[in-house]
């Protein structure tokens, strides 16, 4: 089988301080009630600044769907719902087996993080050691996903159709490659350009068959613009020399950091996002 498939188209308690109300009750200036006592409120003796002043433990300050007693338990900020800032609120986070306090330990299957608010540069240009520009399509879940919204991690983009074998041969390795890194900030993306029957198109139905085909929980994206903008883009700056699978792998900036063409890759791709994710 051929390595590569020639491709022809352009392509985010205060506790109320028990206000301790001193209470200036000198022996001499204390008020006697008309029964003798020594003028305190109450039958049982006690003060009016004998207040419970501890906070309820089932109250869920921030509506993340956790309780106080809760994110005390797990270390979570009970003033604020998204507490590792991966645009995920801290209760859904739970719910779904991610860790809240880890910004890079998200569901997937269809629940994404969203730290494009981190953008600090957004890319014009496709060349090498640049920003890359943001680009969209549609996930196998039908939503629509952006490449920013993984901005701070590692991400490898994967330009792949349904028709091209190697392009199989790489999917096939794709999801265990994800696991194995993904809670050190490393995402993989297919960003699928055609279907199975070269139809010019990679439809929900193809996203969805391609996804299970393989096992794959990351993003799976077609349709947006990444044939009209992204491939296209990357072939005039000359990154991509239309054949495919073509490869980018981003830093955490999202600046291109290496670009890699046909199956037989993974290695080196595994090594290098690697390297990236140990600063180096």
């Amino acid at each position: 089988m051929n390595r590569l498939a020639l491709l022809a188209l352009p392509l985010a308690l205060s506790f109320v301080t028990g206000c301790t109300d001193k209470e200036d009750s000198d022996d001499e200036t204390t008020d006697e009630g008309s029964d003798g006592s020594d003028g305190s409120d109450g039958a049982d003796g006690g003060t009016d600044s004998d207040v419970d002043d501890e906070p309820d433990p089932d109250s869920d300050d921030d509506d993340d769907g956790l309780s106080l007693a809760d994110e005390e338990e797990l270390g979570t900020d009970p003033a604020l719902a998204d507490s590792d800032g991966d645009g995920l609120d801290d209760g859904d986070e739970v719910d779904n087996g991610s860790d809240p306090l880890n910004k890079f330990s998200w569901p997937g299957a269809g629940i994404w993080p969203d730290m494009s608010g981190d953008v600090t540069e957004e890319g014009d240009e496709y060349a090498m050691d640049a920003v890359m520009p943001n680009f969209y399509g549609t996930d196998q879940y039908g939503s629509e996903v952006n490449l920013y919204q993984f901005y701070g991690s590692v991400v490898l983009v994967d330009f792949s159709a349904g028709w091209c074998g190697p392009c199989k041969t790489v999917a096939a390795g794709a999801e265990e490659l994800w696991q194995e890194h993904r809670e050190d900030g490393f995402v993989i993306i297919h960003a699928m350009i055609d279907d199975y029957r070269g139809s010019g198109t990679a439809g929900e139905s193809f996203r969805e068959d391609w996804s299970e085909a393989y096992g794959l929980t990351f993003p799976v994206l077609g349709e947006g613009d990444i044939n009209s903008a992204a491939l296209r883009g990357l072939g005039r700056a000359r990154v991509y020399e239309n054949a495919i699978p073509f490869m980018i792998l981003l830093d955490q900036e999202m600046r291109i950091d290496q670009a890699y063409t046909g199956s037989g890759t993974e290695g080196r791709i595994e090594s290098r996002a690697e390297d990236l994710l140990a600063g180096e």
